[in-house]
């Protein structure tokens, strides 16, 4: 297949909330780290499948090597979520920096498309810093790649901030001062105008007006209640929810790191109704059942929905949305975007396909990178062939609520073994008045 070229992709290739470094151990002479999200599809004999959010978090070094006389530092990962591989080569270039970016990947693992034969990209970035400097690009890059033959399309859409990386002249395993990209002085010079009329529009400084407009309380009432689903091609209801939902975000200021609570409002929902057996852990990422949650236009939930034999859990969380600057004030990334998620739930909320999942107790979900989704009053049921409401069989309740329900059974219990003791008490104490009272008689 002829390869068309795609810039930077190694950038998008995972959601890193935590840099890579080779060695892992003790003083590394190999330093990256960088935000990114992408979506990638597919398209060959008649059929479309898009992976809305191809990310690649659980990874892990598996070679690299430091500079050296006639050496050429690299660092090696593998996404075991695709089974990708990728590799940061740093060349010297006339006492200037190139990256050589190498991706292997297997469009079978990702699509299940009988493709098998592994496709290799190779992307190279010229002069990004001087030898004595690191490279650094806080701005929103976007990339589009594809790849075609006679019968397959692959489209890849590429977004990646604050990228840092540096393989030369390492000092105490810190980065070095940043060369940056030009993007970044257009971002500043875009910027500034924000952070002048926001004052203006609101009529107030934006420390006034932020605990108002974006720190809500985190108490249910707050927020409402949510009825969502997802839908077949037939029109019938394979996943139900219910709760009241809020994410929070930590954020940084130039002056203080701050927290945004942010309700799910007037949310607008999709998602997939896959049904397939689940051969294995590969498979069952692409055979989930899916519900996306979309609300205050830049916030999107999206929860993945594991299943085996009679049992259905939450198997995947990911949360994405944007700074912008309504909701976090003053925040250094202003209008750039976010992306973290939790891959290992350890099959959270489950309950069986024939009954539902109750958890009416404040509960909290992290994610990377600061990212927490919160809910309450949560009901579900997914995995349904046409589901218009709870069955009111085979429940399964959080331990949340089991212990809330047990305590509020203990107090109760202790209340009534206290009023049986204290008229007890008083009933032997008017005995023995009456009897003291006869023997003076």
């Amino acid at each position: 297949m002829r390869l068309i070229s795609m810039l930077a992709v190694c950038i998008a290739c995972c959601v890193c909330d935590y840099p890579i470094k080779f060695p892992e151990t003790g003083l590394p002479c190999v330093m990256l780290k960088f935000d990114s999200y992408n979506s990638l599809s597919w398209t060959g004999n008649g059929t479309t499948k898009n992976v809305p959010l191809w990310t690649f978090e659980d990874l892990s070094v598996i070679d690299g090597t430091c500079e050296g006389q006639n050496i050429d530092p690299f660092v090696q990962v593998r996404f075991h979520k695709d089974n990708s591989t990728f590799k940061f080569t740093f060349k010297n270039s006339s006492d200037m920096v190139n990256v050589v970016m190498d991706l292997e990947f297997v469009p079978d693992i990702v699509f299940k498309n009988g493709m098998t034969d592994p496709v290799s990209i190779t992307t190279e970035i010229n002069q990004v810093s001087s030898m004595e400097n690191s490279y650094q690009c806080d701005a929103e890059q976007k990339y589009d790649g594809n790849k075609s033959d006679m019968n397959d399309t692959y489209n890849l859409e590429l977004k990646f901030t604050r990228v840092h990386m540096q393989a030369f002249n390492i000092e105490n395993g810190t980065f070095l001062k940043g060369d940056h990209c030009p993007a970044d002085a257009e971002l500043t010079s875009t910027l500034t105008p924000s952070t002048t009329t926001a004052p203006t529009k609101t009529g107030s400084t934006p420390t006034s007006t932020a605990p108002t407009a974006t720190t809500p309380a985190p108490n249910p009432s707050n927020h409402p209640e949510l009825s969502l689903s997802v839908k077949d091609d037939a029109n019938k209801t394979c996943i139900l929810l219910k709760a009241q939902m809020m994410i929070i975000v930590q954020y940084q200021t130039n002056d203080t790191n701050k927290t945004a609570q942010i309700g799910v409002e007037s949310p607008i929902v999709t998602g997939s109704c896959n049904s397939s057996s689940l051969e294995n852990a590969l498979n069952a990422m692409m055979m989930n059942q899916t519900m996306s949650i979309t609300f205050h236009k830049d916030f999107v939930i999206d929860i993945s929905f594991g299943k085996d034999g009679d049992n259905v859990w939450w198997d995947t969380l990911s949360v994405q949305g944007k700074y912008t600057p309504e909701l976090f004030p003053n925040a250094i990334d202003a209008s750039q975007p976010f992306n973290s998620s939790n891959n290992n739930l350890m099959q959270a909320f489950k309950t069986h396909t024939d009954g539902s999942y109750l958890c009416n107790a404040d509960t909290k979900t992290d994610l990377k990178g600061g990212i927490t989704l919160e809910t309450w009053n949560l009901q579900y049921a997914a995995y349904q062939t046409d589901i218009s409401d709870f069955s009111q069989d085979d429940v399964t309740d959080c331990d949340a609520d089991a212990l809330i329900g047990f305590t509020a059974e203990m107090i109760v219990g202790t209340i009534l073994a206290a009023v049986v003791d204290f008229a007890l008490l008083v009933y032997m104490l008017s005995r023995r008045r009456s009897k003291i009272g006869y023997i003076q008689l």
